[in-house]
């Protein structure tokens, strides 16, 4: 049992990770911080950065939907358009992690 609890815990830890990892390529790319992602600005640049947050958290950190929801404070269609476009930002600008 030990066992399962510390895979757990790692599992998370290494997600935790990546999210914070996502969250400082973000802040390095665009120059927009992590107050300012979570916010509900409607300025194009945080936008553009949220979107990308989005787009790493959720496909390459393993971040659920329903956690970014949470963190993001949106609905769950506006996720999925925030990642969508997040994609076209991460392809567009070629980022390699």
């Amino acid at each position: 049992m030990a066992q399962k609890t510390f895979s757990f815990l790692r599992k998370a830890t290494i997600i935790d990770f990546r999210i914070s990892n996502a969250m400082g390529v973000v802040r390095e790319k665009t120059g927009v911080g992590e107050k300012e992602i979570g916010s509900r600005s409607q300025v194009r640049k945080v936008v553009k950065a949220r979107a990308l947050y989005g787009y790493l958290a959720r496909e390459k950190s393993g971040l659920s939907g329903a956690e970014l929801i949470k963190q993001l404070r949106m609905t769950s269609g506006a996720i999925s358009f925030l990642v969508s476009r997040g994609k076209g930002y991460f392809e567009s600008v070629s980022l390699r992690l």
